[in-house]
C-alpha cells in the first residue's frame, strides 16, 4: 500500500499544479492538431528503454507511422470526454507527461492507452472525473488510482487498480504502476529485480532487465540482469538486445546454424523469410517463389496495387482491400484505415478503431459501438 499512497500523493500534487498551469490549448496551432504525432513519437522512443526491437511491434524504424493512427483515435476519445465533462486536459502537463514516456519512464504493455495511468505527470495530463463505481468508456476518464475496467467492445466501471497478491486476470485487470499481472497467474505481482529468479511467463523481470538462463519446459528458472548490447555483427545472439543499437538478431540461412547480430539490409538488397525484420525501416521482404530469400522493398503508399493475399505491404495505418469484396479476383489497392469519426465504406476499408455504423447504403462512421 505505500507504493499506492506515494503514487496517489504525488498525482494529487501535480493536479494541484495543473489547476495554476491552465487547461489544454484546443485552437488548432498546436496542442490538439499536434498531439497524435508527438505522442507517437514519444511511445516509440520510450521502446528502446523498455523493451527488445526483435518484438514486431517496437521493432520497426517506422514506429512513428505505425502508432500515429492509434494516437490519433486516443487523442479522440480524450477531446469526446472533455466534451461530455468525463475528464480535464492539460497542455503543460502533457509536454511533461511526453517527456517521460519518450524517456522510457512508463513500460506498461496492457493496452493502447493503460501506460497513461502509470506515471503521475500523465494521469494528471488527462485527468479523469469519474469516481469509482461510475461508468466509463476508457481509462482516462477515471480518476487517481483507478481505471475503467471490464472492458467489452466498449464501456466500462471505475475500478481500484488492484494491490500487490490481489486478483487480476491478464490483460483486462490493471494492477497498480509498479506491479505486473503476469500471463500465468491469477495474482498481482513485483517485477524482478536484478540478480532475482525468474521465467516467462510466469516471473518477470523489471522492463530495463531481462531473464537470462530460464528454460519453462525444463522447468528451470533463470536471473534478471542487464540487457548487454554489446554483440556486434556476426556475433551469436539470442535476441536483438544482445546486439548493439541498430542491429538485428536472427538467422543467416535455413538450416539452424543459430542466430547472429546483423545489419538491416536497404531497398533491392536480399532478405531472409523467417527475418522480415532484417529490412530497414519503411520497407518489408517480398518472396515471389516460395524460396527462402527475397528482396527488401518499399511498403507501398495509399492506391498503389498491393495483390489479393497480401497484408503486410501497405504502410503502417493502411489496409490492402479489395475495390469489390464481393469479387474476389477484384484488384486490391492500400487505402488509409478509418479513423474514430472518420467515414467509412461497409465494403471498404476497415475501421482502425471501432465499428463502421449508421451505414447509409454502403457508407458510415467509425464509432465505438457504445458512444
Amino acid at each position: 500500500m505505500v507504493g499506492a499512497m506515494t503514487f496517489r500523493r504525488a498525482a494529487l500534487e501535480i493536479i494541484a499544479l495543473s489547476l495554476l498551469v491552465g487547461a489544454f490549448a484546443c485552437d488548432g496551432s498546436g496542442g490538439l492538431a499536434t498531439l497524435p504525432t508527438r505522442l507517437a513519437a514519444a511511445r516509440c522512443a520510450g521502446y528502446s528503454h523498455c523493451w527488445d526491437n526483435n518484438q514486431p511491434t517496437y521493432q520497426t524504424l517506422w514506429c512513428e507511422d505505425s502508432h500515429r493512427h492509434w494516437a490519433r483515435n486516443l487523442v479522440y476519445q480524450w477531446t469526446l470526454g472533455a466534451e461530455k465533462g468525463t475528464l480535464v486536459l492539460d497542455d503543460a502537463l502533457m509536454e511533461l507527461c511526453l517527456d517521460r514516456l519518450a524517456a522510457g519512464h512508463v513500460c506498461r504493455t496492457e493496452g493502447p492507452e493503460k501506460f497513461m495511468r502509470d506515471d503521475p505527470a500523465c494521469q494528471a495530463a488527462v485527468r479523469g472525473l469519474v469516481d469509482d463505481g461510475g461508468p466509463c468508456l476508457h481509462h482516462s476518464e477515471c480518476g487517481v488510482g483507478s481505471y475503467c475496467g471490464e472492458e467489452p467492445t466498449c464501456g466500462g466501471t471505475c475500478t481500484p487498480y488492484a494491490g500487490e497478491t490481489d486478483y487480476c486476470s491478464w490483460p483486462t485487470t490493471l494492477c497498480e504502476a509498479d506491479l505486473v499481472c503476469p500471463l500465468l497467474g491469477n495474482s498481482c505481482i513485483r517485477p524482478r529485480d536484478e540478480g532475482e529468479a525468474c521465467s516467462y511467463p510466469g516471473m518477470p523481470c523489471r522492463p530495463d532487465l531481462r531473464c537470462y538462463g530460464a528454460d519453462a519446459d525444463a522447468g528451470i528458472d533463470g536471473a534478471c540482469g542487464p540487457k548487454n548490447g554489446s554483440a556486434n555483427v556476426g556475433d551469436p545472439c539470442e535476441r536483438a538486445s544482445d546486439c548493439v543499437d541498430g542491429l538485428v538478431c536472427g538467422e543467416t540461412d535455413d538450416l539452424g546454424g543459430g542466430s547472429v547480430c546483423l545489419t538491416r539490409v536497404g531497398p533491392g538488397e536480399p532478405c531472409f523469410r523467417s527475418m522480415p525484420q532484417s529490412c530497414a525501416g519503411g520497407h518489408y521482404c517480398v518472396i515471389d517463389d516460395g524460396s527462402a530469400w527475397g528482396m527488401c522493398e518499399p511498403l507501398l503508399d495509399d492506391t498503389e496495387p498491393c495483390g489479393v493475399d497480401v497484408f503486410n505491404a501497405c504502410r503502417p495505418g493502411s489496409h490492402c482491400t479489395r475495390i469489390d469484396l464481393a469479387i474476389a479476383t477484384s484488384d486490391s489497392f492500400c487505402r488509409p484505415l478509418r479513423l474514430l469519426g472518420e467515414s467509412c465504406m461497409f465494403n471498404g476499408t476497415p475501421c482502425a478503431q471501432g465499428t463502421c455504423l449508421d451505414l447509409t447504403v454502403s457508407e458510415g462512421t467509425c464509432e465505438l459501438e457504445c458512444m
